[in-house]
């Protein structure tokens, strides 16, 4: 982890992550800080979130977060916990491990959990700090064809996965972004793929009631990609 977010979007990152995938653009590493896409982002969290938990005195904490700068402006108390370290924004705590973090009315998880290896223990994990989890993810499942189920293909996939020269070709967005290749499992550091129903069935596995909305956002570098927006409830 200290090698992936250590100079998290610095030019050293950049520079490995463009080698390996070319979609990666310099507009899409920097614009994470640019004020436009802080408040069209901010926006689209808070239009989801205030039809269902109000706007009044609410502590909120995001998880994955950066530097804080997505937390809505209604939040009383704000924390982010980031393996990048970063100096938080103003107004922001930063919080250096899960397990330090006090206990919230919302925790937002916006765009991990396609990275991580257990959904289903990530959000057990998380209510243990809140009863109520804002989560936002890629939407798309790619179809597993037969061809992708073969050894073969497998393995000509690893070999690739060796050498940026090779692997290059095969790593665009396969879900949530509007490309031509919505049915591939290419980008690589995506580990799950989720549709309406892969939702409703984790809310089931965690015992959480779930508020769901599909939507359309925009990328950091000006594109569109369809999310899930989700709101778990303990219950």
């Amino acid at each position: 982890m200290a090698l992936i977010y250590g100079g998290y979007r610095g030019q050293r990152y950049l520079k490995v992550r463009a080698r390996w995938e070319p979609w990666y653009s310099d507009l899409y590493n920097s614009n994470h800080d640019s004020f436009e896409w802080v408040e069209s982002r901010k926006s689209s969290i808070e239009k989801f979130l205030i039809p269902h938990i109000g706007k009044s005195d609410l502590s909120i904490a995001d998880i994955g977060g950066d530097s804080g700068q997505f937390i809505p402006d209604f939040s009383s108390s704000k924390f982010v916990v980031d393996p990048s370290k970063k100096d938080p924004v103003v107004g922001v705590i930063r919080v250096a491990e899960f397990n330090d973090l006090p206990k919230v009315d919302l925790i937002i998880y916006a765009n991990v959990l396609e990275h991580v290896v257990n959904p289903v223990a990530e959000i057990k994990s998380l209510f243990l700090k809140s009863s109520r989890i804002y989560i936002e993810v890629p939407f798309g499942i790619p179809i597993i064809t037969k061809s992708r189920q073969s050894y073969i293909k497998f393995c000509k996939a690893l070999v690739k996965s060796l050498s940026p020269k090779f692997w290059k070709d095969a790593t665009q967005p396969a879900a949530g972004r509007s490309t031509v290749r919505q049915l591939t499992l290419t980008q690589s550091e995506h580990l799950n793929f989720f549709s309406e129903h892969s939702m409703r069935v984790l809310s089931n596995l965690v015992g959480a009631r779930i508020d769901l909305y599909k939507t359309e956002i925009e990328t950091p570098d000006g594109k569109k990609a369809q999310v899930l927006q989700c709101l778990f409830a303990k219950l």
